[in-house]
C-alpha cells in the first residue's frame, strides 16, 4: 500500500515539527482521509493553524484557507464577493471565489462559533455536502475537510454546526522541558510534498471505502453503542454511520487492508457531545481497543504525571529531589520493559508497532529527564555525560526500530 507509506511519511514529518502532538496528528490525518470535519479545542498559541498549514503543504496542489471568525465578518469574507463586473456585463449573479473557502481543499475557521448566523448557515452546507451557492444554484466545491478551532465549546444554540464536526480533538501547551527547548532552538522547517492532490482524492473516494470492515468490528461498535446508551451518552444515527469511515481511514493510515481493534480507539474523538462525557467515552472505547493501544494510552498518561512530578521535585533540596526522583525511576523502568515486550509481541503477531515505538521513545526521554533532574549543576559533569551517552544509545536503538 504505497499511498499508505506516503501518509506514514507525512505523520513522521509533522511529528518532527510539532512536539507532543502525535495523537492529534493521527486524528487530523484520519479526518482528512475520511473526508470529514474536525474541531480542535485548545488555547491560543498551541500551533493549531500551523499544523494544518503544514499538512496542506504536504499535498501538491492543495489549497488552504483560514480565517479568524467574527460576528462582523460577512459572507464575502468567507465565500468571496459578488463579481460585479460580471454582473454588469452579463446580468449574471456570481461570486468571485478566488482565495475563498469555496476554492480550498483544507480550511480552518478559528473561533468558528463566533461567526454570524448567515455565515454559519452557508458553512453548514459546505461542511456537510461540500456544496456552495456560487451562482444562482448550489455547486460542488473542492473542500475535503473543514477544521474549527476555539478555546471553548459552543453554546446549545449552535448544536447544528457542532454536530457537523465528526472528530473533536484537544491540544495543550508542551509538557516536556526538552521539547520546549527544541521549539525555541530549531531552525525553520523545509517544506516537503509527499503526494499529489489527485492521489489524495482517489484515496478518499476509492481506496479508503474499500478497506474491509469485519463482522466482529461491526458487532463491537453495536455493543459500544449500547454501553454508551446505558451511560446516558446518546449519539445520532448519522454519526454512528460515519464512524465506519473513520475506522477505515485509521486502518489505511496504519497501512492495513482491514479494520482491526487497533482502530477502534479513534472513536473516542467522535462519540462525545459534552465535555463531561469525555471520560466515560474514553473508558468504554479504550476497553474495546487492542491491548497494545490501551497500553500506549495508559503509559502516555503516566508520562504526563511523571513530568509534573519532576517539575515539582525541582524545588526540593538536592537530597530530597534525589529520593523523590528515584521513586519515579522504578515504575518508569517497569513501563519501558512492558512496552518493549509488547513491541516484540506485536511485531511477532504481524502488527505494526509504530505507536509502541513512539511510546518507548517518550518513555526513554522522560527517564533521561528524571536522571538529569537528580544531578546537581556542579561536580557531576561526568555523570551527566555518561547519562547522556547512554540515553543517546537508547534513542539510536528506537530510531533503528522505526526504520526497520
Amino acid at each position: 500500500m504505497s499511498d499508505g507509506h506516503a501518509f506514514s511519511d507525512i505523520a513522521s514529518y509533522l511529528n518532527e515539527l510539532f512536539y507532543e502532538r502525535d495523537d492529534v496528528i493521527d486524528a487530523v490525518l484520519v479526518t482528512l482521509l475520511a473526508g470529514e470535519n474536525a474541531f480542535i479545542l485548545g488555547m491560543p498559541g498551541t500551533a493549531k493553524t500551523e499544523l494544518l498549514q503544514a499538512l496542506c503543504s504536504c499535498i501538491e496542489g492543495a489549497q488552504f484557507f483560514d480565517i479568524l471568525c467574527d460576528p462582523m465578518l460577512g459572507k464575502e469574507d468567507f465565500f468571496g464577493p459578488i463579481d460585479y463586473p460580471l454582473f454588469k456585463e452579463t446580468g449574471k449573479w456570481r461570486r468571485d471565489t478566488t482565495g475563498s473557502l469555496y476554492e480550498a481543499h483544507i480550511a480552518l475557521g478559528d473561533e468558528t462559533f463566533k461567526a454570524g448566523a448567515s455565515v454559519l448557515n452557508m458553512l453548514l452546507r459546505a461542511m456537510n455536502e461540500h456544496q456552495g451557492k456560487i451562482g444562482m444554484e448550489q455547486e460542488k466545491i473542492p473542500l475535503i475537510a473543514f477544521f474549527g478551532a476555539s478555546n471553548e465549546l459552543p453554546d446549545v444554540g449552535l448544536a447544528a454546526i457542532w454536530d457537523r464536526f465528526l472528530m473533536r480533538l484537544s491540544v495543550d501547551y508542551l509538557h516536556q522541558e526538552s521539547n520546549v527547548k527544541k521549539l525555541l532552538t530549531r531552525a525553520p522547517a523545509e517544506k516537503k510534498t509527499f503526494l499529489t492532490l489527485a492521489t489524495l482524492q482517489e484515496i478518499i473516494a476509492d481506496t479508503v471505502p474499500s478497506i474491509t470492515v469485519p463482522e466482529a468490528i461491526i458487532d463491537s461498535v453495536i455493543e459500544l453503542r449500547a454501553e454508551l446508551l446505558d451511560q446516558g451518552v446518546i449519539v445520532s444515527d448519522r454519526r454512528w454511520r460515519k464512524t465506519i469511515r473513520l475506522l477505515q481511514a485509521s486502518a489505511f493510515l496504519d497501512q492495513r487492508l482491514s479494520v482491526t481493534d487497533d482502530d477502534i480507539v479513534v472513536l473516542r474523538h467522535a462519540l462525545w457531545e459534552r465535555e463531561e462525557q469525555v471520560g466515560v467515552v474514553n473508558q468504554l472505547v479504550i476497553a474495546r481497543s487492542s491491548p497494545y493501544v490501551t497500553l500506549c494510552l495508559e503509559v502516555k498518561d503516566d508520562i504526563h504525571d511523571w513530568m509534573r512530578h519532576i517539575e515539582d521535585n525541582s524545588t526540593l533540596s538536592t537530597e530530597d529531589r534525589t529520593k523523590a526522583n528515584v521513586s519515579l525511576l522504578h515504575p518508569m523502568n517497569e513501563a519501558v520493559q512492558l512496552v518493549e515486550q509488547s513491541r516484540q509481541k506485536a511485531q511477532a503477531d504481524g502488527r505494526r508497532a509504530d505507536r509502541l515505538i513512539a511510546t518507548l521513545d517518550a518513555l526513554l526521554e522522560v527517564r533521561f529527564q528524571t536522571l538529569l533532574s537528580m544531578m546537581s549543576a556542579s561536580g557531576e559533569d561526568n555523570v551527566r555525560k555518561s547519562a547522556a551517552t547512554q540515553h543517546q544509545k537508547q534513542i539510536d536503538a528506537v530510531t533503528l526500530m522505526h526504520s526497520s
